[in-house]
């Protein structure tokens, strides 16, 4: 029974060892399988196959049936029998070769300008792999130094400071094992609040751009902290004034500082500002603009020594406009002999000089100039004499018309301080009035202008004589020929008569002037709305009121008018005819009167009374005292006394005037009149004439304009 066994056995020894030298043969090593005694030989993990000999990929494979332990699926490598499992660099692998190590997560931060605070989660197996040591945080921005924190095991916030406002940062977070180094770093973004400057602008720089302007140059502060919304300069001109303050926009870089003075120190600086406020100033830097040529030396003053011999002082500049470095003196004179003197002095001269061997009556011109590196300045020149005298000619006349019947244009040439000997006080117009030449005027005015032309009023129908002389203060300069500028206006003469009046002579003794200077503005007022042409009151001439002794309850008013470039006389005389003949009523010193509409208005010769249609004779005082002598006659035969009465009237008459004439027929009678000297009457044969005192000589030189009816007027008044 033994040896059966011990036989069998045997035999299943040789047969295990065939197997052997067969699989050996077969090139397998044993390494797929295991035996744990006689056929019980199994493959081993990863191996598959009857021989044991296909491995298994347990990186490929379905999720639900995973044969790979790796944490994560794409980090499974294949190996014979086995497998693999790796970490995205830089994570490191754990030490069951399976799992990477743990992250950190940032769950939420607080922010500031100048620090924040992160907030985490530390791995959640971060004690599986050996002691934690805790978590670093590298935040880093552009152009920047990186900011570093760290937090030690057990703390899961960090407060991250040092930071700059208004900046982005990237914050990373890595978590550090002492026996395994560091795990996989997390990232976050960072934007830091806004805040104040806290620097100034860089590279602030100013240039003179000229003499009175300086431009400016900055670059934003580094940091800014923020949007920069406005620059602010501060400027001190050092003329004792208050600081200017100037608000550029933030996009701006530069600024033209203009308006300023040549050679003017200014001390600037500037800030930055978000819109949280205001940042630090630069230092302040000074600079001049550049100089100027100067302006005109002040003060000079001339002291006359005598008639060779003047003392000449004067002040700098007050525009010195930069560092004066030198003054120019000349001196000249434009007479025969002639004089110049020229000198150049430094700028601490004394600011005198003493001049000599100079004559009387000479005009001089005196040049002072100061001079900068700039160039010369203004000039300031100065006439003088060392004595006057009148002047030796008189002032040429250059041309002179009569432009219309109330206006003589004058000119002439300006007289040189040569000829005046003098500085001109005035020219001196003498006008006067003439009837054939100038052998024989009347009504002279002077007219002291120091003009080179004049505008004269003049009388309508009126011949003028004109001459110019200059003056000093030494006195009057010999007049120019006289100019003899003839009246040339064709006149139209007229009347109107004028009924209502209880008697003539009475009527004229008040208020004469008054009364005919109304009935000329109203007949100038008439023409005016016929031919709306502006006629002028002063184109109405030689106007008077003339009474007929055999008509007293009315009383005549005869003038001429003066033509105009676009109506003649007749035209004229046609307007106030149209509009007398509708007997219309006219206001003369708050009364109304009415006037003739039956008579011609024109007449061929003032101080001649025509009846021409006039219906005046049942004015004839004969035919008023008649009935009243027939009332008075009783017992006598009315017509011979009527016959008697009508003689011995006629006779008395008769005899009463050739007397008068006789006696006064070449006497003049003078009225009062406010304008002295105004011959306003006198007694003809047959009528009492009142010369027009409206239109005299007024003695005034002044512009003609629309007022001058009414100035007329003002002028009668006063």
């Amino acid at each position: 029974m033994f040896g059966c066994y011990h036989q069998q056995q045997k035999m299943m020894n040789t047969v295990s060892l065939l197997i052997v030298i067969l699989l050996i043969v077969e090139g397998i090593d044993g390494q797929g399988f295991e035996c744990s005694g006689p056929n019980m030989c199994v493959c081993k993990q990863g191996w598959q196959g009857d021989n044991c000999n296909i491995d298994i990929d347990e990186c490929f494979s379905a999720d639900s049936d995973k044969l790979n332990e790796c944490e994560w699926e794409d980090s499974c490598v294949n190996t014979q029998g086995s497998y693999n499992c790796s970490c995205m660099y830089p994570d490191l692998l754990a030490n069951d070769a399976r799992r990477c190590l743990g992250t950190i997560t940032v769950t939420d931060t607080v922010i500031d300008s100048y620090w924040f605070i992160l907030n985490f989660n530390l791995p959640t197996n971060d004690t599986l792999d050996g002691p934690f040591e805790g978590t670093s945080f590298n935040c880093t921005a552009p152009n920047y130094e990186p900011v570093q924190s760290f937090a030690v095991y057990g703390h899961t916030s960090v407060n991250v400071s040092g930071v700059i406002p208004f900046t982005d940062y990237s914050c990373c977070a890595t978590p550090h094992w002492m026996d395994k180094g560091n795990g996989r770093e997390a990232c976050v973004n960072i934007s830091t609040l806004e805040a104040v400057p806290d620097k100034w602008p860089e590279s602030f720089e100013s240039t003179p751009a000229s003499s009175r302007s300086i431009i400016l140059n900055w670059k934003p502060p580094d940091p800014p902290n923020g949007i920069i919304t406005n620059y602010t300069i501060y400027i001190n001109y050092t003329n004792g004034s208050d600081i200017d303050v100037r608000t550029v926009d933030g996009d701006i870089s530069f600024y033209l500082l203009q308006a300023l003075v040549p050679h003017q120190l200014i001390q600037l600086s500037i800030s930055a500002s978000t819109a949280l406020g205001e940042g630090p100033r630069t230092e302040v830097i000074s600079l001049r603009t550049l100089q100027d040529t100067p302006g005109p030396v002040d003060s000079i003053s001339i002291t006359v020594l005598a008639q060779h011999a003047v003392n000449i002082s004067w002040h700098p500049p007050s525009e010195l406009n930069g560092i004066i470095i030198s003054y120019e003196f000349r001196i000249y004179s434009l007479s025969p002999d002639y004089y110049s003197f020229t000198k150049t002095l430094l700028p601490n001269h004394d600011f005198f000089i003493a001049l000599h061997n100079l004559r009387p009556f000479v005009p001089y011109y005196l040049l002072i100039i100061a001079e900068t590196i700039a160039g010369k300045g203004e000039l300031s020149p100065v006439q003088f004499f060392t004595a006057e005298a009148e002047p030796l000619t008189f002032p040429m006349v250059t041309s002179y018309e009569r432009i219309s019947p109330t206006v003589i244009s004058l000119s002439w040439n300006k007289m040189s301080l040569e000829n005046l000997r003098g500085f001109l006080i005035s020219y001196n117009i003498a006008v006067s009035q003439s009837i054939y030449d100038c052998s024989s005027t009347k009504n002279e005015r002077v007219i002291e202008t120091n003009a080179t032309m004049l505008s004269i009023a003049a009388v309508p129908g009126i011949s003028y004589c004109i001459s110019v002389s200059a003056s000093t203060r030494e006195g009057i300069g010999p007049e120019s020929p006289s100019l003899f500028i003839k009246s040339n206006e064709v006149k139209s003469a007229f009347q109107i008569h004028i009924t209502g009046i209880s008697d003539c002579k009475e009527w004229l003794s008040t208020n004469a002037s008054s009364k005919v200077g109304s009935l000329a503005l109203v007949i100038a007022s008439v023409i005016n709305e016929y031919c709306n042409c502006s006629y002028s009151v002063s184109y109405i001439t030689s106007t008077r009121y003339l009474c007929d002794d055999r008509y007293t309850t009315s009383i005549v008013f005869q003038g001429e008018l003066i033509e105009t470039s676009v109506f003649n006389g007749t035209q004229l005389i046609g307007f106030m005819q149209s509009w007398a003949q509708s007997s219309p009523t006219v206001s003369i010193e708050g009364s109304r009167y009415t006037i003739d509409g039956a008579c011609d208005v024109l007449i061929n010769e003032l101080g001649v009374i025509a009846l021409d249609g006039c219906s005046v004779g049942a004015s004839n005082p004969s035919s008023v005292l008649a009935p009243a002598v027939i009332g008075t006659l009783t017992g006598i035969t009315v017509a011979f006394f009527l016959l008697l009465v009508l003689t011995i009237a006629t006779v008395g008459t008769v005899l009463w005037r050739r007397s008068k004439k006789s006696s006064k027929s070449d006497t003049s009678l003078e009225l009062p009149t406010r304008r002295p000297g105004v011959r306003i009457g006198r007694k003809t044969s047959n009528a009492f004439e009142l010369a027009n005192p409206l239109y005299g000589d007024t003695g005034i030189a002044r512009a003609i304009n629309d007022d001058d009816d009414a100035q007329l007027m003002d002028n009668l008044e006063n």
